[in-house]
């Protein structure tokens, strides 16, 4: 009787966490990833997202605050940018930015 028992409260609490997490569960995709890029001006991407979001992102500010983007500067290397699946990235992948960080401060376009 006691394994029965058992039994019944595991199954009660599976059922109960498994409500938690269905509660908890951020509605839709959250995850944003970018599906097209185009250089739009100096330091400027315009970039789709897998979501239909459109956004114009000023890459100047990073590339002149931080060295890891120093390399960007030339304009011919910033152009020369590639998708890796989430987001846009140079020189074979070394540098890249978040693809959250495209799509929070990016101007709609």
């Amino acid at each position: 009787m006691e394994q029965t028992n058992n039994s019944i409260k595991r199954e009660q609490n599976e059922l109960a966490c498994s409500a938690e997490s269905e509660n908890h569960r951020p509605q839709g995709n959250t995850l944003k990833w970018v599906t097209a890029a185009r250089v739009v001006g100096d330091y400027l991407l315009e970039l789709d997202f897998n979501d239909g979001r459109r956004v114009v992102f000023d890459c100047q500010p990073l590339i002149s605050q931080y060295k890891l983007f120093a390399p960007l500067r030339d304009k011919d290397v910033f152009a020369r940018f590639a998708l890796d699946g989430w987001t846009v990235t140079w020189l074979d992948g070394t540098v890249d930015i978040a693809p959250e960080h495209l799509y929070e401060l990016g101007k709609a376009a």
